[in-house]
């Protein structure tokens, strides 16, 4: 079974990622990244919030990413 980061949205610009291998979840901590419009819109897209996840907790670019 393969790795992969799962962040979660926790509101504003905070995210939570864990490492996730089959039923198995290590947490890895929360973070806060990207920028809000004047309409309290996210401006960034999944692929940022993945790269952005992957430099805070060190996870090599080789283990997929997945954004809920």
């Amino acid at each position: 079974m393969s790795k992969c980061i799962r962040i979660v949205a926790a509101g504003g610009i905070t995210f939570r990622a864990s490492l996730v291998e089959g039923d198995d979840s290590d947490y890895l901590g929360s973070m806060e990244f990207g920028t809000l419009s004047a309409d309290g819109q996210y401006e960034q897209d999944d692929d940022e919030i993945i790269a952005a996840a992957r430099a805070e907790f060190d996870v090599p670019e080789s283990v997929p990413g997945v954004v809920l």
